[in-house]
């Protein structure tokens, strides 16, 4: 089977980096606002099954120095807690994606072996068990969606909103049977696991899981995780250095504050005054050399008004 690889890795990427935020969990009775449009794919996305890998707990993790001010040290102790949770939780965000990696790819791996027993390839086999076993949703589907989420969707476009969520329906329809075809897949096709992904020493040769007599590589996983775990690791990077670069300008202005001995305030209002007042002195001389470069004469025209600008250089008029 031939998965693209760039589509695979953006749709990882979008899950993994989102770890900083909050995701809502999904109601009964309620359901996402704008159900996004998904990207089309050139073959079919296997489904993860979050069961392979397991779950590292690891120790509290120790406040790291960030930087010195005036011979004070920044750590992220100092953070607030949860955000400090958040980034202290990097790695095993981590490993959640070297699972999720795994998975899918054990599943692709189900889906080529599946087909080559049944002499298809694999996007035959699943438009057979799954795309052409969705049932388009009907308009008293959508309504149905629409009128549960009617708080949801207050003040939109009907005729906008009403596509999206077919689109969305179709999409969690494909999704479900996704997971059936992979269960099935998993209990005819033995799948058995090997060496563990997120062991620090993990050799590239070494086989993670072995799918109808298959064997799975790390070498092939890293590669996939690479842009996955870089953009996790910036992201976390990004945080912890905007949260340090406010906590310097917070210690800086107090130790200027202390030096003056005034209040710190008293040191932001006053440099907003300067800011504004420099602001307003920068633009009143422009203005300035603006004029001495030009004379502005207005003259009356049938349709508008002219500018004329006499040059620097000499006294000739030159219209535009």
């Amino acid at each position: 089977m031939r998965f693209a690889t760039i589509p695979l890795a953006l749709a990882l990427l979008l899950c993994a980096t989102a770890h900083f935020a909050q995701t809502p969990r999904r109601k009964t009775t309620s359901r996402p606002v704008s159900p996004k449009v998904p990207a089309p794919l050139s073959s079919p996305q296997p489904v993860a099954n979050p069961s392979v890998t397991p779950t590292i707990s690891r120790a509290p993790v120790a406040p790291k120095a960030l930087v010195i001010v005036n011979n004070q040290t920044i750590t992220t102790g100092e953070f607030d807690p949860t955000l400090r949770q958040r980034l202290e939780e990097l790695d095993d965000r981590i490993s959640e994606a070297r699972g999720k990696v795994l998975d899918l790819q054990i599943n692709t791996l189900l889906l080529e072996v599946e087909a080559k027993k049944r002499r298809l390839t694999s996007q035959q086999l699943y438009d057979l068990e799954v795309t052409k076993r969705i049932q388009e949703p009907t308009p008293a589907e959508i309504k149905k969606f629409m009128d549960e989420n009617r708080d949801q969707f207050d003040g939109a476009d009907v005729a906008t909103a009403t596509p999206q969520v077919a689109v969305f329906l179709h999409a969690e329809r494909e999704t479900r049977l996704s997971d059936e075809f992979v269960r099935r897949l998993r209990t005819t096709n033995p799948v058995v696991m090997g060496a563990d992904i997120n062991n620090p020493n993990l050799s590239p040769a070494a086989v993670v899981a072995t799918v109808g007599g298959r064997p799975l590589q790390a070498a092939l996983l890293n590669e996939r995780l690479k842009p996955i775990i870089y953009s996790m690791r910036l992201s976390a990077y990004e945080i912890e250095k905007k949260t340090a670069e406010r906590m310097i300008t917070d210690l800086l202005l107090l130790a200027e504050a202390e030096r003056r001995h005034v209040a710190p305030e008293d040191i932001v209002r006053s440099s907003a005054i300067n800011f504004i007042h420099q602001r307003r002195l920068k633009l009143q001389n422009s203005i300035r050399r603006t004029k001495r470069k030009s004379m502005v004469i207005w003259i009356p025209s049938a349709a508008k008004y002219q500018l004329i600008f006499r040059t620097r250089s000499s006294n000739v008029l030159k219209r535009l």
